[in-house]
Formats: C-alpha cells, structure tokens, sequence
C-alpha cells in the first residue's frame, strides 16, 4: 500500500511513513536517557561548571552561594580564584569583597561584611585606588563609607588587579 504525500508529490511507503514519524520520538528519548545518564554521575553534558568559588559568586551576585559557602566553611576574608571572564579578561585571585567591589556589587559588599569579611588598611587603599583609577565613583564612595580614607591618595605603590 502506497501512501500520498501531497506537500512532497510524491509516493512513498506506509512502513517508511510509520518509522519517519517515529524517528522524533525516538531521537527524543535517547537525548533524554543521555542527559539523565550524565545527571545521574553528576556530569552536565552541555556544557562543564567548575565548582564555583564564594568570590565568583560574589562577583556573579550569587547571594545564595556565599551564605551557603560560608555556612560551609569559606572564609570571607580568603582570597579565591576567579576564572577568566567573571571579572576581567584574565584568571584573578582576589577576596570576596574585592571581587564583588570590582564587579560593582555594593549590596553584595554589604552582605559580606554583614558576614564577618573585613578589610585591612593595605588591601583597602589598593582597591580604592583601582576604583579610584578606573573611575568606579560609585564604588570609591560607597567603600569610602566603610572605611574613610584621606585625600590625597598615592596610588604609585599598588599593583593594579589587572
């Protein structure tokens, strides 16, 4: 038996109709059973995440992930790595405060220092510069809140983060 299919003009076969219109199903499934394989062993088959660092996420404004990693043990006042992309072209490794700062996060500042994160005089007055440097007003002043720091500032003995 011969069936029309009149948008193709052509004939083809009842068997070959019935396995093309069960191809998508099946292809579905499959695709399916493979992402739920890789869930399974804690694998994501789209695309890899890393295990994420409290200053990525408080870079990424991840409120969540920093309250649970330091419930978990993270230190707000540690340095951690940050990959590339998150905050600047190249890998950093920063605190928590400074990642958020540098990404302009102050909602995500104040949750930190609400957390028990600091900052001393030496990395203050280099993040302040930076901001200074590149033109963060907004964040010089709402870290200048924080910690006051006299005009004028030399900036000629800190490093810049990138």
């Amino acid at each position: 038996m011969r069936v029309n299919i009149s948008k193709c003009g052509g004939l083809i076969s009842e068997h070959c109709y019935s396995t093309a219109v069960a191809i998508a199903p099946i292809a579905l499934a499959a695709v399916t059973l493979f992402v739920l394989v890789f869930a399974v062993i804690g694998k994501d088959p789209v695309w890899a995440v890393g295990e994420m660092t409290i200053s990525e996420a408080a870079a990424t404004r991840d409120r969540g992930g920093v309250v649970r990693m330091i419930r978990e043990g993270a230190k707000p006042n540690g340095r951690y790595s940050v990959r590339p992309e998150v905050i600047a072209s190249a890998a950093l490794v920063v605190t928590p405060l400074e990642a958020a700062a540098l990404n302009r996060q102050d909602y995500m500042m104040e949750l930190l220092f609400a957390h028990g994160a600091t900052l001393p005089n030496q990395q203050r007055r280099r993040l302040m510069c930076f901001l200074y440097q590149r033109g963060s007003e907004d964040m010089y002043a709402f870290l200048a809140e924080f910690s006051p720091m006299d005009p004028p500032i030399n900036c000629t003995c800190y490093e810049p983060y990138w």
